[in-house]
C-alpha cells in the first residue's frame, strides 16, 4: 500500500479532516456516533458554543478581542497583562464606570499551564 501520509494523517484521515470543517465538524469529531452533529450545530446551544468557540481565532488582545468584549452582552473590557507564561488577563464590566460605587462579583478562572487565554474564553464563562 503507497498512502501518501501527511504528519500522521494517512489520505483518507486528511479526506475525513477536510470534511470535518466547522462547528459541525467538532461535534462529529467529540460525538461517538450516537447523536446528529448537524442537529446539533443547528440548535440553539450549538449555536452558543460556536459563538463561545470564535474567540479562539482571535489573539489575546486583539482588536477583534477587545471590540468582541465590548459587544458581548452589556459588554466587558479586557486587558491583557504579562509576558509569554506569566500572562493573564482581567473582564472588568463596562457598567463598573458607569457605575462606580456597584458592587460586583470577583470570579478566578484559571486556564491551566501552557494554555492560551483564549481557551477559558471559549468555556463561556465570561
Amino acid at each position: 500500500m503507497s498512502e501518501e501520509i501527511e504528519m500522521g494523517l494517512t489520505g483518507e484521515d486528511i479526506k475525513k479532516r477536510n470534511e470535518l470543517s466547522g462547528i459541525i465538524g467538532l461535534f462529529q469529531t467529540m460525538g461517538d456516533n450516537t447523536a446528529d452533529p448537524r442537529a446539533i450545530a443547528e440548535s440553539e446551544d450549538g449555536r452558543l458554543i460556536e459563538e463561545c468557540m470564535s474567540v479562539m481565532s482571535m489573539g489575546e488582545d486583539s482588536s477583534d478581542s477587545r471590540a468582541y468584549w465590548a459587544n458581548y452582552e452589556k459588554g466587558l473590557r479586557k486587558e491583557v497583562h504579562g509576558e509569554g507564561l506569566q500572562k493573564w488577563a482581567n473582564y472588568v464590566p463596562l457598567a463598573a464606570e458607569k457605575e462606580p460605587e456597584r458592587k460586583f462579583p470577583l470570579i478566578f478562572c484559571l486556564h491551566s499551564a501552557h494554555k492560551p487565554i483564549q481557551l477559558t474564553e471559549s468555556y463561556g464563562i465570561m
